[in-house]
């Protein structure tokens, strides 16, 4: 069966780059006003993070996002960059994931993938802008991807004439993006994922990378004020 054409929000201009960052779908948290600020320079310099390199130890890289009412996402675009000349034949896998104790819980929800291209610093990219701009990469889901919020249940107290119902409240909730590379773990050949360090970063959300041990994420090389772009189709 067919799925209905995905569709992108328009990409955001600023008068220094463009800027691919948390936009897409109502629901989503924010967090503060530069969510959808970052501009190509910005995520060029000390924004963009490795996949499957040995400084991490690990293959994948994770970035949360903060969701306030419940979404349905057919596809999530990021901007990458490639590196010196990744092997033929791999790709990069997108799951989608709920947050455990502040780091991706390994419970996969949603998943798809993006096959690299053989020559994968040129115009062969799929989202290709030029050499010196990231490839917007999109990653679609063969089934939509249905995100809800968590809910708390609350009672009002009961009055000498009435029983309350109790009432249903939606909480903001974490979901988390993971991706992760086919290739063999290089210095030299490999993507990165665009993002943003600094002052101005997406507050809602945070960015880590897995370590040596399967599972296990942190932000120790990186710091607390990296986070990497992302844009929803809904």
């Amino acid at each position: 069966m067919l799925l209905a054409k995905t569709s992108i929000l328009p990409v955001v201009f600023l008068s220094s780059g463009l800027c691919f960052a948390l936009c897409g779908c109502s629901g989503l948290t924010t967090g503060s006003t530069a969510a959808c600020g970052p501009t190509y320079a910005q995520q060029n310099t000390a924004g963009a993070v490795g996949i499957n390199i040995p400084t991490y130890g690990g293959t994948a890289i994770a970035q949360s996002f903060t969701i306030s009412n419940n979404i349905t996402l057919k596809s999530i675009t990021l901007p990458l960059t490639f590196k010196g000349s990744i092997p033929s034949g791999n790709y990069l896998t997108l799951t989608l994931q709920s947050d455990a104790g502040g780091s991706p819980s390994g419970v996969t929800l949603a998943t798809a993938t993006y096959d690299i291209p053989t020559t994968s610093t040129t115009s062969s990219a799929p989202g290709f802008v030029s050499n010196t701009q990231p490839t917007q990469a999109t990653f679609t889901f063969t089934t939509p991807a249905v995100l809800a919020v968590s809910t708390v249940t609350t009672t009002p107290s009961p009055t000498p004439s009435a029983s309350p119902s109790p009432v249903v409240t939606g909480v903001a909730t974490v979901f988390w993006i993971v991706v992760d590379a086919s290739y063999p773990q290089s210095a030299t050949n490999y993507a990165s994922w665009a993002g943003w360090q600094g002052t101005g970063y997406y507050t809602s959300g945070q960015a880590l990378y897995e370590t040596s041990t399967p599972g296990t994420f942190s932000n120790a090389l990186i710091g607390v004020l990296e986070t990497l772009d992302m844009t929803f189709g809904c």
